[in-house]
This record gives C-alpha cells, structure tokens and sequence, in this order.
C-alpha cells in the first residue's frame, strides 16, 4: 500500500451530513454557546464526523461509524475515579518495551514528542497540535482497541478543536498573558480526540470539556531560566484531556459552559477572543491543512531567519568569521519570545535557552551551514558560536510585522568583510 494520504478529506460530505457550513452571521447568533457546538463537531452528531479518508491515490475507504452507544457505567452520584485515575496497565510508549497505565503513557509520549521541538506548527495559531492530541488518542485508541482510520480521524478532530481556539483567542494576546497555547488549548482538542474514540455522549462531551477548563494551563515562565516545563506542558495536556474525558464517561460533572462561560476559557485566558475564528465553517475548512513541519529544532519563529541566513551563505559563500554584523528582524510576538532581553539571548546556558535565542541560532545556521539536535550539544559551549552570537543584533521589523500572524516571516541582513580573487573589497 501507498504511503497514507490523510489530509485529503472529503468536506462536502461532512457539510451535507453535518451542516456545518456556518456563515458568519450564522456564527454571530452561535456565540452564546460555543461549547455545544463545539461538542456538536467533536460528537459528529453520533454519526461519521470525518466521512471520508484518503489511503492511497487509488483507492478511499469509507471510515465506519465511531461512535458506540455506552450503557450507564455507573450512577452519576458514584463516580468511579478509581477508573479514571488507576486504569488497567497495558499502553505502549514509543521505544519503550514497558507497558504503562494510559493517563502516564498519553503523559510521556506527549512530554518526549516535544522536546526536540521538531513537532508541526499552526503559524496563525501559534501552536503544536501532534504532540498532546496525538499522544492522547493513542492511548484512548488501545483502551478501545480502535483502527488506524478510527485514530486518524479523532487527532484531526482533536487537531480542529485545539487550532480553533487559538485562532480565537490570538497567539500574541495568549503569549502576553503568560500562556503557552499549545498546552492551554492542546487539553481541549486532547479531550475531543479521546472523548471521540470513547464515544462521549453530549452531556459527557460537555462536561469533559469543562473539566478540562479547570486543568488546561502552561506557563511561559520557562523562557527566563530555560527550565524544561515547555515539555511537560504538553505531556500534561495529553495526560489531563484523556483524564477529563474518562471522568466525564465516568458521570463526573463538569461546568456547562467551558469556552463561551463568564469565567469561561475566552474570558480567562484571552479576554473574550474572536469567537467567530473558532466556529466559522467548522467541519467545512479544515485548519489540520495549514500544520507545517519544522525543518529545525528550534522555535518556529526562528525558522524565517534561520533559511534566509542559510540562503545567504549559500549565495556569498561567506565564512562566519568574515560576519562583522547580521540584524534579525522580527514581529512583535516573535521578538518577545526568542529576541528579547538581547543580552540573555546571546548567552544561553542550556537547550531550552537556545531552542529560544535567535541570536543563537543564527550563529548556529552562519556557523556551519545547517541546523541539525547535535548542534546544541557542540555549540553551547563553543567559543566561536557563542562569540558569533554577540554580532547578532535583534529588532522589530515592520515588514515582518505585516505578514503576522499568518506567516511566522522574518527579515535576516548580514554585513560581511569579504576579500575577492581580484583583491577588491565588498
């Protein structure tokens, strides 16, 4: 078989079935509640949600119906949290011959997902969907003993959810506030995934969403000493959504109205949001399309100006000695994250810093020509990178600014001291 395909979903199928073609009017009289909605897209109205999967270029299999009907567990006043918490130990972690309870599995493929910081990216949303929702869902995916087509169409449901609220809530204000969004909104689209495999009804649905409002969180506090809680971010955010969604299959209750809600997501974490982002044509435009992979391991936002460098040394054929100053321009968010304070940036101390430095990074990409995990190891304690890294200059760029945020752009300038063949000088 062909090299599965899984981006090529059928959307007018889904809109027939669903209707869930919404215009912005429509969107305008739908605000008040976003969460059933949203349950509504996650549920599929418990019937096919993703209708159609492209396999192969040949040949498409109609994906069967994933939701099954669940008899009352327990009742609603006898919660089992014993289930929720201490499941049956049989879940697989990748490159691990160990077996593991499904909440510590979703854990450590999350947390390891992310910590080469390779994982696809969401520009606009400014976000990782791979790392929480699918490290979730494959746990959810061997609780239920699913398929592989069953799998791939809860993380694409998941991956909507978690993109969406993104959008809604914007990347800069999210950053602003202190909140990492691929951990905050990644519980959310973690829930969808694993409440889909479940098969959640509505109110389970919507109190597994609530639930997870109260644990969705992530600080950016690790960009001031580089310490390694971006990772577990996203562990935990796996973790907590297939804890929520078990809890709520379980009878526990959640609040009604985790997004739209007085102290709801949007109101808390954003202040208020454009609901319209996250609800416009859901189930009709498919956001999983503009997931990109990183080509560096590194923060995305470093990427525009690591190519242009790479490019330019490529073109010139300059040596990083001859550097004698390279300007980065960037975007506001971008300069925030990995531009600012310039003088911490150009001396990282450990991974994390460096993953975060532009400054580092360029020195990186100028130095050697390419951007590969190894270089960290070499290059932290590198006297020519790190003394590179002090011509590197950070600054708000306008045109960068301009493309924002749905291109991650930057704008890299290097002045070089360059003798030529015929000894005259540029």
């Amino acid at each position: 078989m062909k090299p599965l395909n899984w981006v090529e979903l059928t959307r007018q199928q889904i809109k027939a079935r669903h209707g869930f073609g919404w215009s912005i009017q429509g969107i305008e009289k739908q605000n008040k509640v976003i969460t059933k909605i949203v349950y509504r897209f996650s549920n599929g109205q418990r019937s096919t949600v993703i209708t159609d999967i492209e396999w192969n270029t040949n040949n498409s299999k109609k994906i069967q119906d994933l939701i099954i009907e669940f008899e009352t567990l327990m009742n609603e006043r006898h919660v089992d949290l014993k289930k929720a918490y201490e499941l049956i130990i049989g879940n697989k972690v990748f490159s691990d011959k160990n077996n593991y309870a499904p909440s510590a599995a979703a854990l450590i493929n999350g947390t390891l997902a992310h910590s080469l910081d390779f994982d696809d990216t969401h520009a606009e949303a400014s976000l990782h969907s791979s790392a929480p929702i699918l490290s979730a869902a494959l746990s959810a995916a061997q609780m239920k003993d699913c398929s592989g087509q069953q799998l791939i169409t809860a993380c694409v449901i998941g991956y909507e959810i978690q993109i969406r609220l993104g959008l809604a809530g914007g990347a800069s204000k999210h950053y602003n506030r202190g909140f990492h969004p691929t951990a905050t909104c990644g519980i959310f689209g973690a829930v969808a995934a694993t409440g889909h495999i479940l098969g959640l009804n509505k109110d389970q649905f919507i109190s597994a969403y609530g639930i997870a409002l109260s644990q969705s969180s992530g600080s950016m506090e690790f960009l001031n000493d580089g310490s390694w809680t971006k990772r577990s971010h996203v562990g935990q955010a796996a973790q907590n959504g297939l804890k929520c969604a078990v809890l709520a299959l379980e009878g526990f209750k959640g609040p009604q109205k985790a997004f739209e809600g007085k102290w709801g997501y949007l109101n808390s974490f954003v202040s208020g949001g454009d609901s319209k982002k996250a609800l416009n044509a859901l189930g009709e435009n498919f956001e999983t399309l503009n997931l990109g992979v990183k080509p560096y391991p590194s923060c995305r936002y470093s990427h525009a100006a690591i190519d242009g460098l790479l490019e330019l040394k490529e073109e010139i054929g300059f040596h990083f000695k001859e550097l004698e100053d390279v300007e980065i321009g960037l975007s506001n968010t971008a300069l925030n994250i990995i531009g600012v304070p310039l003088e911490e940036k150009r001396n990282p101390k450990n991974i994390v810093d460096g993953q975060f430095s532009m400054p580092f990074c360029a020195a990186i990409a100028a130095k050697n020509g390419s951007f590969v995990w190894d270089d960290y190891k070499n290059s932290l304690t590198d006297n020519e990178t790190l003394s590179l890294c002090k011509r590197i200059k950070t600054a708000h760029d306008k045109k960068a600014e301009e493309c924002c945020p749905a291109y991650m752009s930057a704008n890299a300038v290097s002045y070089t001291h360059l003798t030529l063949p015929t000894n005259r000088e540029v």
